[in-house]
């Protein structure tokens, strides 16, 4: 066995549980404390799950597949809503990109020590992005002399963070990418760079917010559709529903975003 679908969903979910050593109140303890989804899920609910006695919903049981790494096998009418949700994929382009960019080079410098060409299309892909200006949102962290992660294709920029590290408080102000590849290389290279701090994050309104507020991150300001959020890298680090959602596989988390704004259920 190796992937969860709704027919198979009670036998896949107490077979993985058991390979990962589980009991069936270790489970609910991690569920509740890896996401608000399940923070009211009791062993007893559980039993039922893993019995067949009660179907969880779509939205869980793709979460407790995405909880332990594996794949969900969808239904003709699953894969409807699917599709449905991953409109609210946090992509920098409103269309696909035409063309699949490799990355050939990241560098990290201090914003003070790019060109000024580098600098306007840096902050031309943040107001793409983010409703208030980069010098409004640096100002609002405090971020005194930003440093800029740029993702390199043959020169030229094709994803960047802007962010700072101090005191032992990561800062991200800013980050785009062109190509969901790059997304996924710029991703990894923000969580490298965070291990062990503070965190101080800023997000717009999106399956992504929705993502870091289910995981307990705290919003301590908004403007616009602009939101500050803090934490400690260890919710995304050591939170096993970080590694699907913010890389490769994003159902869950779109169709959660989907069912917050009254969408569901599902």
């Amino acid at each position: 066995m190796n992937s969860f679908s709704r027919q198979t969903f009670s036998e896949a979910m107490r077979y993985f549980r058991k390979q990962c050593k589980l009991s069936q109140t270790e489970l609910t303890d991690q569920l509740s404390t890896s996401h608000k989804l399940y923070q009211n899920v009791s062993q007893s609910m559980i039993s039922h799950w893993e019995r067949g006695n009660v179907e969880p919903s779509l939205l869980r049981r793709i979460g407790i597949a995405s909880f332990f790494s594996k794949d969900y096998v969808y239904e003709e009418s699953e894969t409807a809503i699917i599709s449905k949700a991953l409109k609210n994929k946090d992509n920098l382009l409103a269309q696909q990109c035409l063309y699949n960019f490799t990355v050939d080079k990241q560098v990290v410098t201090h914003w003070d020590m790019l060109d000024d060409t580098s600098k306007q299309l840096i902050s031309q892909g943040h107001s793409k992005i983010f409703s208030l200006p980069l010098e409004h949102v640096l100002n609002k962290m405090n971020i005194q002399r930003p440093q800029v992660l740029r993702l390199l294709h043959g020169g030229a920029i094709i994803g960047h963070a802007i962010f700072s590290i101090e005191n032992g408080v990561f800062s991200l102000a800013s980050y785009g990418a062109l190509a969901e590849d790059v997304r996924i290389r710029l991703t990894k290279t923000l969580l490298e760079l965070c291990i062990g701090c503070e965190l101080h994050v800023v997000v717009h309104a999106s399956s992504l917010e929705c993502f870091l507020r289910d995981i307990y991150l705290e919003k301590t300001e908004q403007n616009g559709n602009v939101s500050f959020y803090r934490g400690h890298s260890t919710q995304l680090l050591n939170n096993p529903l970080s590694e699907p959602n913010l890389h490769t596989n994003s159902n869950f988390r779109c169709l959660r975003y989907l069912q917050q704004k009254g969408v569901g259920p599902f």
